[in-house]
């Protein structure tokens, strides 16, 4: 059994500004997946710096397909690897949404920053250039 990794610190990636309401609404709006209650669960574990066990905990209770008795330790590391991904995905998102309309970027160049400048602190070299680009894509964004 290996070591559960451990998540990654967001005060210090998103440059000590954590995301407020407005931020967040954008972050739905621009990503319509994060409208589902089970996800903003996730966000708001992440965000007041709870355990990856107290996040779930809090997943499970929103989630009515998951009878949090019944699940297997098998099924809980799964369910701890997918939500170690959404808060990656997450931080890539809110960065790449901060340069593209905070600072008023290109998409190539919002991308390209964040590309080279947080990916790797967030993913390592778990993450490939295509993925990254599923990732940052929004249908509300037109392709430039």
């Amino acid at each position: 059994m290996t070591k559960p990794k451990e998540l990654p610190d967001a005060w210090t990636l998103l440059g000590k500004v954590l995301p407020d309401d407005e931020e967040l609404v954008r972050l739905v709006h621009y990503f319509p997946s994060y409208n589902r209650e089970h996800r903003t669960k996730i966000l708001e574990g992440f965000f007041d710096e709870k355990s990856i066990d107290a996040i779930l905990a809090q997943k499970f209770k929103v989630d009515p397909n998951i009878d949090e008795a019944t699940i297997s330790s098998l099924s809980l590391r799964g369910h701890k690897g997918w939500a170690h991904k959404r808060i990656k995905y997450t931080l890539i998102r809110l960065l790449y949404l901060r340069y593209l309309k905070d600072k008023k970027l290109e998409q190539r160049m919002a991308r390209s920053r964040v590309w080279l400048f947080h990916v790797p602190k967030i993913m390592g070299k778990d993450l490939s250039r295509s993925r990254f680009n599923e990732i940052t894509y929004s249908p509300e964004i037109p392709e430039e």
